[in-house]
């Protein structure tokens, strides 16, 4: 691992950490504030130091574009808190947005552990051009299962999550 990929698992495991308590508190707190911006922070840097990353393919792919829809989702969720838009439904929308967030980085962060676990299993088995077949495979529905089911969630738990908000 390079000094960069060092910085962006440490960076991806304290978003997963606060992150993860944020959306298990009481929402609205102070505590919920503060590790809700380090949450931010860290996916800023998840973000930017994927974008540094190329030991894969050489070149940008598929995982780049998902850091740009993690900016994106984390833009809008910041966005809608800060400056209160839409202006009725602002606190709706930061929740949702923020939800997303957490659950794009929860899907990259399965994705990731299974292509750590499950690869080196497949080493003996298949020849390289199966093997990158395999490995976006595994990619691939690790993050449509985790988002599948974290959309669910998202549906059904989101809005008492936002009932408890202490405002």
């Amino acid at each position: 691992m390079t000094s960069i990929g060092t910085v962006h698992f440490t960076l991806s495991l304290a978003a997963l950490t606060t992150g993860g308590i944020v959306l298990l508190q009481f929402k609205g707190t102070r505590l919920h504030r503060w590790l809700g911006y380090a949450y931010a922070l860290s996916m800023v840097g998840v973000v930017t130091t994927s974008f540094m990353l190329f030991n894969l393919t050489g070149r940008m792919n598929v995982l780049h574009w998902a850091a740009i829809i993690s900016a994106l989702t984390l833009g809008a969720g910041m966005f809608s808190v800060r400056f209160r838009r839409p202006r009725a439904l602002w606190l709706q929308h930061h929740a949702a947005w923020m939800a997303w967030s957490y659950l794009g980085l929860l899907g990259a962060f399965v994705a990731e552990a299974l292509t750590r676990f499950v690869m080196p299993l497949l080493l003996d088995m298949l020849e390289e051009r199966q093997l990158v077949g395999a490995f976006w495979m595994l990619v691939a529905v690790a993050t449509a299962v985790t988002v599948g089911v974290g959309g669910r969630v998202i549906r059904r738990r989101l809005p008492a999550a936002i009932a408890t908000v202490q405002r």
